[in-house]
C-alpha cells in the first residue's frame, strides 16, 4: 500500500542524508501501517527501527531508544 511507499521515499531521504525528512515518512508510513495493520504487525516493527535509526543520527538518543525497545519487544 502507500505505507510502503512512503516508507521508501523514507529510505532514499535517509540513505542521501536528509534525516529531518526520512524522519517525517518513516513517522507517516509507521501510523499507516499501524492503521492498516495493528499495532503488532512485523511491518510496524520495521517502522519504528527505520525510525529509531534515524533519531540516533539526529542525536536525539532517548527518543531512538523508545523506538528501537518498541521494534523489539
Amino acid at each position: 500500500g502507500s505505507e510502503m511507499c512512503i516508507r521508501d521515499r523514507g529510505t532514499v531521504a535517509y540513505d542521501q542524508g536528509d534525516y529531518a525528512a526520512a524522519e517525517s515518512f518513516y513517522r507517516d508510513s509507521m501510523a499507516g501501517f499501524i492503521a492498516a495493520l495493528g499495532e503488532s504487525h512485523p511491518e510496524v516493527s520495521i517502522a519504528s527501527n527505520n525510525l529509531a535509526t534515524t533519531l540516533e543520527m539526529l542525536a536525539r538518543n532517548e527518543e531512538a531508544e523508545h523506538y528501537y525497545r518498541r521494534a523489539y519487544s
